[in-house]
């Protein structure tokens, strides 16, 4: 007796449905990923917990696609502050099939034992909200 191991019949169905649901599973659930490096004056990577309020960084944000075919254009990312000034900031470039901006920020508020900045990438997929955490 001759075994049909892809037939679509019974078994070979249930395998073929928990397959495609594992694979849609694991590939929509990795959301495109974002790094973060501050860095002060000198060019020195600052550590988050050693900020310092009135002063001025530089953020280097290194933003890879998860899926290739994105239809969330760069320029669409938020940003959301919490303590944080942007005064400035590059267009995204890219850079060994990463994308990289950067962002010149000042530390404004000196209440607060943390400061943050939000990233957030909104799409019919995994999406990404990211946040880099200050704190003194």
């Amino acid at each position: 007796m001759k075994r049909n191991y892809f037939s679509t019949s019974g078994m070979g169905k249930k395998l073929t449905l928990i397959f495609a649901i594992l694979f849609m599973s694991i590939t929509f659930s990795f959301a495109c990923g974002i790094d973060f490096v501050l860095t002060d004056k000198s060019g020195k990577e600052v550590k988050p917990e050693h900020v310092k309020n009135g002063e001025t960084y530089t953020l280097v944000l290194t933003y890879r696609y998860t899926h290739g075919n994105c239809g969330v254009d760069l320029k669409d990312t938020d940003y959301k502050t919490d303590g944080i000034k942007i005064l400035k900031a590059t267009e995204w470039k890219k850079e060994n099939n990463v994308y990289v901006r950067k962002m010149q920020i000042r530390i404004v508020d000196n209440k607060k034992d943390a400061v943050s900045l939000n990233v957030i990438r909104s799409c019919n997929r995994a999406g990404l909200n990211a946040t880099l955490t200050l704190s003194r």
